[in-house]
């Protein structure tokens, strides 16, 4: 979470790509689980969260109707988002369906 007044400067995407290598490195197998994808889950309405999420190489999966009940705006959709481990490795931003 940021603080409003560093909102819209690019410092989320930049932690998220540059975390993403690490996370993948991590999770090679040997000590740790292998995970051939990393899953981000983002309600779809949040439109600059999704933003971050694909200039940061993720693409959409699916889409999950009202799967998620917020105690205050009620049953919401839910974005699921990939990363596969190849385009992490490549730096790749995967293009727009």
């Amino acid at each position: 979470m940021f603080n409003t007044s560093y909102w819209g400067r690019g410092y989320a995407t930049e932690a998220l790509r540059a975390f993403m290598p690490l996370f993948f490195e991590h999770f090679s197998g040997g000590e740790h689980a292998f995970f051939e994808y990393a899953e981000a889950l983002v309600d779809s309405e949040l439109t600059v969260s999704q933003n971050v999420l694909a200039k940061a190489g993720f693409s959409l999966y699916e889409r999950r109707e009202k799967d998620f009940e917020n105690p205050v705006l009620g049953w919401r959709d839910t974005f699921v988002y990939r990363m596969y481990r190849q385009d992490a490795r490549r730096g790749e931003v995967p293009k727009a369906a």
